[in-house]
């Protein structure tokens, strides 16, 4: 069940489109005191990099040429400890994506943020 209230944590959003990432960042600032976004695997490393990020939200297709989300998240939960939430968030058939003991949750864009929220919070 998701909480109206801010958490203290940080949340990162990894999707290759601009208005997805400006607008679930805009609707997530709402539950984490600040959301970093990045458009593809480089960004979303310097950001880690630098930050004690909690949660990642990532797509699943990040264009052609760049890895899966599904293959991203594992890497980073490895060599990110802070992580502590990862959850895939995509426009393709969650039943068609492979999944990972390192993801949280698969969620479709359609299903919306309240979907994002509850896989984000179990």
């Amino acid at each position: 069940m998701c909480t109206n209230e801010p958490r203290a944590t940080l949340a990162l959003l990894v999707d290759d489109h601009e208005l997805v990432r400006r607008t679930m960042a805009r609707a997530l600032t709402k539950y984490f005191p600040e959301v970093l976004t990045a458009a593809n695997q480089t960004e979303a490393e310097q950001m880690l990099e630098h930050r004690e990020v909690t949660h990642v939200i990532c797509d699943w297709n990040l264009g052609e040429n760049h890895p899966k989300g599904n293959e991203l998240v594992p890497l980073w939960r490895d060599r990110w400890p802070s992580i502590s939430r990862a959850v895939i968030f995509t426009g393709t058939a969650p039943e068609d994506i492979a999944t990972a003991p390192a993801i949280d949750g698969i969620v479709d864009k359609a299903d919306g943020l309240e979907a994002l929220l509850e896989a984000l919070n179990r």
